[in-house]
C-alpha cells in the first residue's frame, strides 16, 4: 500500500470515529514510512482528538507533540511549511515554548506569511 493510501485509510477511520484504530493504523504506516509528514500529520490528528477528549489525557498531547514537531520538521527539509495550526495548539499547550519558538522562526524564514496566517487565527 502506497503512503498516500495509508494516509486516507487513516482519515477514514478518524471521520468513522474509530480512533484508536486510526491511531493504530498511522503507527503502523510510520514504521513502513518513517519519513512521511502525512503519517506523522494523521497520527497528530488523532493523538490531538484523544488529548482533548480526555480519553488520552498528557499522556496522548506529549505524543503528539512529539509527531507534530516530526512532521513539522521533515516539511522543513523539503521547505514545506504546513500543520502550523496544529504545531501551535499542540505544542503550545505542552508549554514546550523552546521548541515552539524555534520552529516557527524557522516556518517564518521560509514562508512568513503562511507562519503570521497561523498566528493570527
Amino acid at each position: 500500500m502506497k503512503v498516500i493510501e495509508i494516509y486516507w485509510k487513516g482519515v477514514e477511520l478518524m471521520r468513522e470515529g474509530r480512533w484508536k484504530e486510526a491511531q493504530s493504523w498511522f503507527t503502523d504506516g510510520i514504521s513502513r514510512y518513517p519519513d512521511s509528514r502525512h503519517l506523522h500529520e494523521g497520527l497528530t490528528q488523532v493523538l490531538w482528538y484523544l488529548a482533548i477528549d480526555g480519553a488520552g489525557g498528557s499522556v496522548a498531547l506529549e505524543y503528539a507533540a512529539q509527531e507534530v514537531v516530526q512532521a513539522v520538521e521533515i516539511g522543513l527539509k523539503f521547505n514545506k511549511v504546513r500543520h502550523t495550526w496544529l504545531l501551535a495548539q499542540i505544542v503550545g499547550r505542552t508549554g514546550d515554548a523552546n521548541t515552539l519558538n524555534d520552529l516557527f522562526e524557522r516556518t517564518w524564514r521560509l514562508h512568513p506569511l503562511s507562519t503570521l496566517t497561523c498566528i493570527t487565527l
